[in-house]
């Protein structure tokens, strides 16, 4: 009967041991793949952090070249109606010449 029960107990201490060993095996996948992750999201920041600085110089950039067409804009529509006054002055000119 005490072999019975030994037996039994042995078996029962050869399947927990088993059970922990799985446990201890999925334990250090988990660690890994933790440590995986965290390195990754440490570079998936950093390349975040780049972008946004490379962004707002983008924006930056682009706001003063908005700015430079806006005044050259401004400048052309000057010139425009000037030289449209002009015409029109010199078209006046041609029929009071003319006849």
């Amino acid at each position: 009967a005490l072999r019975g029960q030994l037996q039994t107990y042995g078996s029962k201490f050869q399947h927990f041991q088993e059970a922990l060993s799985k446990s201890d095996k999925v334990l250090g996948q988990y660690k890994r793949q933790k440590g995986k992750m965290q390195q990754r999201a440490q570079v998936l920041q950093k390349e975040n952090q780049e972008l946004q600085v490379r962004n707002e110089r983008r924006i930056l950039q682009v706001s003063k070249e908005k700015e430079v067409l806006l005044k050259d804009k401004d400048q052309m529509q000057e010139r425009c109606k000037a030289l449209q006054s002009t015409r029109q002055k010199l078209l006046e000119e041609v029929q009071t010449l003319g006849g």
